[in-house]
């Protein structure tokens, strides 16, 4: 049952050729969209060894706050995460620290995905 409307929602909710169940989607890229990220492409590498590295970065700055967790790297990982997740519960103090050290924070899930 799940695998079939998913298969409606990622192609505009339509089971049949221009018949349409329910509100569906389709984000296939166009052809602008498809050049520009396969120049993109080639500094992907770049881009995630220097998210790495500002992770590690990060982690180090910010552990003059107790009880700070946060999500730990393999040097050699092949991770690429747009989100260095951290916990703490003096949170709004951390937060102030890292925006007066120029480095933006935001609360990506205020309410537990379960």
């Amino acid at each position: 049952m799940k695998a079939r409307k998913l298969r409606l929602l990622r192609d505009h909710g339509s089971p049949a050729k221009y018949q349409h169940s329910v509100i569906g989607t389709n984000a296939r890229l166009d052809s602008l969209q498809a050049a520009i990220l396969s120049i993109k492409l080639c500094q992907l590498d770049q881009w995630n060894q220097l998210r790495r590295k500002h992770a590690g970065a990060n982690g180090v700055s910010a552990c003059t706050f107790s009880r700070l967790y946060h999500q730990k790297y393999r040097p050699a990982a092949s991770i690429g995460s747009i989100c260095f997740v951290v916990r703490t519960s003096q949170r709004n103090a951390l937060r102030d620290y890292l925006r007066a050290n120029g480095i933006g924070t935001g609360i990506h899930y205020p309410v537990l995905c379960i």
